[in-house]
């Protein structure tokens, strides 16, 4: 009507490229009208604090409504994302709780140490010898380990401090990654002998029953929804999965590898 202002709408921002297609889908799907970055900063603070995915849909297209009837931008009519969201006190969902994250960790890390077993054990188990464990190998186990339980008794401060600082967070990894790669060198003080074939058999189990369980969990995802879509499971995200299946796939390929060079 006369004097109404005219609604905000998605433009490219020189600082946000608006050619990148993959970062803002969420974001563009449901509140295309909301800058992308505030609307990613809102959204991130939701996930992090446990928010059921429908809720965060409803709260996206409610601050989208909003810019289109006022004309202002969110900044302008919430404030800072992260401010608004933990403003909202909204309840956390079962799904995104401690101990749902819990079972997702703990998937991974059954993942993981299956991984390093089949790794481990495949060449003794092919030469008919045994699997001696050095000092080395047990501390990155152990080291690994320790860094899921880490990830799972404080993994929103990981985040928040990785979401934060990501080039520091790329270089810490990289720092621990090779002290771990050093360690495992360094230390080669036999401190155990198994059997190689059943302690491949049982790494490959775990490798397995680890990535049914990370997969089922997946399957248990909580996606972001419009409140008004009436086919809100049309649209899956595979992310999740395909991260199940990276370190089954990894170790196929460097399983192969230690075959074909024996």
């Amino acid at each position: 009507g006369p004097g109404r202002r005219t609604p905000a709408r998605p433009h490219p921002d020189k600082d946000s490229p608006m050619s990148d297609t993959t970062r803002y889908t969420i974001e563009r799907r449901h509140a295309p009208h909301v800058d992308p970055r505030w609307a990613e900063a809102l959204l991130l603070e939701l996930r992090l604090q446990g928010v059921a995915g429908a809720r965060i849909g409803a709260v996206l297209a409610e601050v989208d409504a909003h810019v289109v009837d006022s004309g202002e931008t969110a900044q302008e009519a919430f404030g800072d994302p992260v401010a608004y969201a933990r403003s909202l006190d909204l309840p956390e969902d079962p799904a995104q709780s401690s101990s749902s994250i819990g079972r997702t960790v703990a998937a991974s890390a059954v993942q993981t140490v299956g991984m390093l077993g089949v790794l481990w054990s495949l060449r003794p188990a092919l030469d008919g010898g045994a699997l001696v464990v050095p000092a080395g190998m047990l501390l990155v186990l152990v080291a690994a380990l320790a860094g899921f339980v880490g990830l799972w008794r404080a993994g929103d401060r990981v985040l928040r401090a990785a979401l934060a600082h990501p080039v520091l967070t790329v270089l810490g990894n990289m720092v621990v990654t090779a002290a771990l790669v050093a360690v495992a060198v360094t230390l080669r003080a036999p401190v155990a002998s198994l059997t190689a074939v059943p302690a491949l058999v049982a790494a490959a189990v775990a490798l397995v029953v680890g990535t049914v369980w990370g997969l089922r969990e997946q399957g248990s995802g909580d996606p972001v929804v419009d409140p008004l879509d009436d086919a809100p499971h049309a649209r899956t995200d595979r992310t999740g999965r395909w991260g199940v299946l990276l370190l089954p796939a990894v170790t196929v390929v460097l399983g192969t590898i230690t075959v074909l060079v024996r």
